[in-house]
């Protein structure tokens, strides 16, 4: 009897489990983050925490223009530098160095490429960075961080695989 008891309740944490993924499509078990219009979108609390790390930088080439809480700019996993997995959506890798950045700032320009130190200017890194849990990829080379100390909290990108500071002027 206990066991058919057993049986039955983890049934129903499957069914409750499901129904949940049903009504809001966002939580993540490996499904996509799916809009009721069908539209892919990152999850919020990752694009809220690329917009305060944003909100550190100094974009005066405003290369991060697609980074925005507009209706049509809330999809991160469209975002300059941004790269989010297929599967999940969630945001793997951020590719903010000069190196990116130039292709994007040459298109920008309709081909005319000029010779910039940098395109970035670092006020401060936001610890939110830390939401986005699935980071494996980080370059911030060339981000002029003015001799800033890096903050200990980079550390603790648990799934961190690639860390680029060249010439980022941290210490």
């Amino acid at each position: 009897r206990i066991r058919c008891l057993n049986k039955l309740f983890r049934a129903l944490i499957v069914v409750f489990t499901l129904l949940q993924c049903a009504v809001n499509p966002s939580l993540s078990l490996g499904f996509k983050n799916i809009s009721s219009e069908g539209v892919v979108r990152c999850f919020e609390r990752e694009r809220e925490a690329l917009l305060a790390f944003k909100h550190g930088l100094v974009d005066h080439y405003h290369l991060l223009s697609s980074w925005a809480r507009e209706e049509h700019k809330q999809d991160c996993c469209k975002w300059v530098g941004v790269h989010c997995s297929n599967r999940t959506n969630h945001v793997t890798q951020l590719h903010l160095g000069w190196y990116s950045l130039n292709e994007s700032y040459s298109h920008k320009q309709k081909g005319e490429t000029w010779y910039i130190d940098y395109f970035l200017q670092g006020k401060m890194m936001s610890p939110k960075l830390l939401e986005l849990q699935h980071l494996k990829y980080l370059d911030l080379s060339y981000i002029n961080f003015n001799g800033t100390r890096l903050p200990y909290f980079i550390g603790s990108l648990c799934n961190l695989r690639h860390l680029d500071l060249s010439y980022a002027s941290v210490v």
